[in-house]
């Protein structure tokens, strides 16, 4: 059952401690559903997340003064898990996402009794993450929370301002995992090492 989600760029305003928070979708996939998420506060870039188009988060950015500083490229671990679907009484899809581990991770879609989807959640082994995203009964956006992001699996990529990368890392269930490179911002390898579970392997 496809959901089709009819959006054109879609902005909330929201305010907390005098800062402006402004949500906005600004790409869409020919089926409707968001490709792209703008985070912007007081008139800067804050973050901005893109999706697949089946709804899974790829890539997460993060900005300072409209700079980007961070980039988190999600890591492929749904590819083999089996999505977990419930239904209401009347047949209809009720939730559907995935477990790993016997915990919720990725993307989950909540469903009222007449097929409309209500809300886009992410977690990372039970813990929100992510923008969450809730519509009302006319498939518009009616709701965006910021939960942060957790690195989960994939890859971390940091900035210097100047625009050369900083450091370079990955992670696998949330652990440091994989090759690590820290640079000097003239680009040259300040340090590195292969890392397994957080800890430093010896050569």
């Amino acid at each position: 059952m496809k959901i089709y989600i009819i959006l054109l760029v879609t902005t909330f305003l929201f305010t907390s401690c005098s800062q402006e928070s402004q949500y906005s979708i600004t790409e869409i996939y020919g089926n409707g559903h968001k490709k792209a998420i703008e985070l912007t506060e007081g008139g800067q870039l804050i973050k901005k997340v893109y999706y697949s188009e089946n709804g899974v988060e790829k890539s997460v950015e993060i900005y300072d003064q409209n700079r980007l500083v961070n980039r988190w490229i999600s890591g492929k671990i749904f590819v083999l898990s089996e999505v977990f679907t419930e239904y209401f009484g009347n047949g209809s899809l009720k939730k559907s996402g995935y477990y790993v581990d016997g915990k919720m991770n990725g993307n989950w879609s909540y469903y009222n009794r007449h097929d409309h989807l209500e809300t886009e959640r992410y977690f990372f082994n039970d813990k929100p993450t992510g923008i969450w995203v809730s519509y009302d009964e006319y498939k518009q956006v009616q709701k965006m929370e910021n939960y942060g992001n957790i690195r989960s699996n994939g890859q971390f990529i940091e900035y210097y301002l100047s625009g050369q990368v900083k450091e370079a890392s990955f992670y696998n269930n949330g652990n440091l995992d994989g090759m690590y490179v820290r640079y000097h911002e003239n680009g040259e390898v300040k340090t590195s090492g292969q890392y397994s579970q957080n800890h430093k392997e010896s050569l």
